[in-house]
């Protein structure tokens, strides 16, 4: 019996360890690299239960186009679709932020759409997968785990090479704190 449940926890490490790793974003309000204020919605439709007058809730959700090359159902090929992301949370000092995974998946024009009170940001996502291991790589040189990427929130339509420049230092100990 004891064979059977460590050949089981073997497969479940090996193949949780076999896709590429994901890319992981946390969103600042600043240049001081503070969290933004107020509750996280899961879905932008609770928003307006979990706002507060001066901190407004705030939603990320991923949206993309299924690509040509999806395996499993024809019908789905080229179809829009939207997902709200889930968070979990990392540790910068005393400051906890909301980390958000982009999985890497079978998808043309990626964004995330941010929408904080009546503020929206729309962040294109690397569509070549070149570029994208880019972001993986930067993100994996800053140490075991590797460190999400720190994007400052800013309205309107910019891209994540854009954004990924100026917060060295915040994902430097992101990552000192992942390690302990």
């Amino acid at each position: 019996m004891r064979c059977l449940v460590l050949l089981v926890v073997l497969l479940v490490t090996f193949q949780a360890q076999a896709g590429p790793p994901d890319l992981a974003l946390v969103f600042v309000r600043d240049a001081k690299g503070r969290p933004l204020r107020g509750a996280y919605a899961p879905h932008v439709s609770h928003q307006a239960w979990l706002s507060r007058r001066n901190r407004p809730a705030w939603t990320v959700e991923l949206h993309f186009t299924v690509s040509q090359e999806y395996p499993y159902d024809e019908g789905e090929r080229g179809r829009h679709q939207s997902w709200s992301l889930t968070p979990d949370t990392v540790r910068d000092g005393w400051r906890r932020h909301l980390r958000f995974r982009v999985l890497d998946c079978y998808c043309t024009e990626p964004y995330l759409l941010v929408r904080r009170g009546e503020e929206t940001m729309r962040l294109d996502l690397p569509d070549d997968p070149e570029e994208r291991a880019e972001l993986v790589a930067r993100m994996e040189r800053r140490g075991p785990g590797g460190p999400p990427e720190v994007v400052r929130f800013v309205p309107g339509r910019v891209t994540l090479a854009e954004l990924v420049e100026g917060f060295e230092d915040r994902e430097a100990r992101m990552a000192r704190w992942m390690v302990r």
